[in-house]
This record gives structure tokens, sequence and C-alpha cells, in this order.
């Protein structure tokens, strides 16, 4: 494979040293703030970053990429994030991206997460 990444955490917070070009690929909606910020952003443009990095060497485009991406976030996504998603998989078009996420609102604090198991039955 291209690229395998097992795993990795990301928060809130573009990563450093992403080059403008990469960010004006996935852009972010602002309503009211900036939404630039966001960790589910945050994630696509590392991931993107790594298969540029790769596809270069190797003589390829994104285009030429598929594979499979899974992502799990905490709480659900905003309009900004949704746009995000829809913007990685018109670079990736072969790549299968799925998203699961949690009411953050609800799995917070303990009797949060003990309704939110009674809602999953």
């Amino acid at each position: 494979p291209l690229l395998h990444e097992p795993g990795r955490l990301f928060f809130a917070g573009a990563p450093r040293g992403i080059d403008d070009r990469l960010q004006d690929m996935l852009r972010p909606i602002f309503s009211h703030i900036s939404r630039e910020d966001h960790c589910e952003r945050a994630a696509y443009l590392h991931l993107i970053r790594a298969i540029l990095s790769r596809t270069r060497l190797a003589g390829a485009q994104l285009l030429d990429c598929s594979g499979w991406s899974y992502m799990y976030v905490s709480h659900f996504p905003c309009i900004s994030c949704v746009s995000i998603i829809g913007q990685v998989v018109r670079h990736l078009p072969a790549v299968r991206m799925e998203v699961s996420y949690d009411n953050a609102w609800k799995t917070r604090s303990a009797k949060g997460r003990e309704a939110a198991q009674a809602d999953a039955c």
C-alpha cells in the first residue's frame, strides 16, 4: 500500500507546515466564526498531505488513489466539516470515506453516556 495510517488522534487546530495550496484544497465554510481549525479538517489535511508526498514519489496523482478512510468524531460534524468531507471525496473519488460520530452533548457526562447507551439499543 501507498499509505497505511493505523490511527491517530486529532484535536482542533490546523497542522503546522501545511502548504497554502493544500489548505486551499479543503476550504472551510465561514459562518459567524472561523472554522479552519476544526479537527476534521486537520485530520484530512494530514491525510492528503501524506498521500500527496507519496504519490509524487510514485509518479501518481490523487485521482489514482483508492482505498478506505475511517474517521470517528466525538461530536456531530458542523456544516463546514460536512463540506470538508465532500471536498475530500472530490479529490479522492476512489477512496471510501466513512465517518462515525457521537453526540458530545449526551456523552460528555456519565449520566449522558448512560442515556446514549439506551438510545443505541
